[in-house]
């Protein structure tokens, strides 16, 4: 599997093409087919992933200067606040618009929240621009995801219940 991906990833990059991608369809067209062992391919690259993730927000962590959030907490919680009553539930509403799913359910996926590495991610992009000198931007953004994780990620069962979803 992982050699696979690999040679995609090499051959694409030989001819000036994106790695990367060629590396995704890859796997996304053998996650398609029957393969032997798939069950066990599908424990391993889940487990591969965890690890991946942890590593990440490890190093992710790195950046982080908690002893600024004493400047950063108003503004890190009203962007929070936005995104999660203005800002989600909007583009929820907006990519569900033509789906047979109904209000409770879409307010269900709008609570899902911003989680994961990506909004971090994409907040080293003006640090390593030279833009955000101060990680202010990465502070903000890793405070706002933070709260998400603590706040949507701890009651999104409790949310089901009361939509009855559950």
């Amino acid at each position: 599997l992982i050699g696979i991906i690999l040679f995609s990833f090499t051959i694409a990059d030989l001819t000036k093409a994106s790695g990367m991608l060629s590396s995704f369809f890859a796997g996304y067209v053998m996650g398609n087919k029957k393969i032997p062992f798939k069950s066990g391919i599908t424990s391993f690259t889940e487990i591969l992933s965890f690890i991946a993730n942890v590593g990440l927000f490890i190093l992710l962590g790195l950046l982080v200067f908690p002893h600024k959030f004493s400047g950063i907490w108003v503004t890190g919680i009203v962007i929070f606040m936005i995104l999660i009553l203005i800002g989600r539930p909007a583009a929820v509403m907006i990519c569900t618009a033509f789906t047979g799913l109904d209000l409770k359910e879409k307010l269900f996926i709008s609570w899902g929240g911003l989680r994961g590495a990506v909004p971090i991610v994409l907040a080293t992009y003006p640090l390593a621009a030279g833009i955000d000198s101060e990680h202010e931007i990465f502070n903000i953004v890793f405070f706002a995801v933070t709260l998400s994780i603590l706040i949507q990620g701890t009651t999104i069962g409790k949310f089901a219940d009361i939509l009855k979803l559950s």
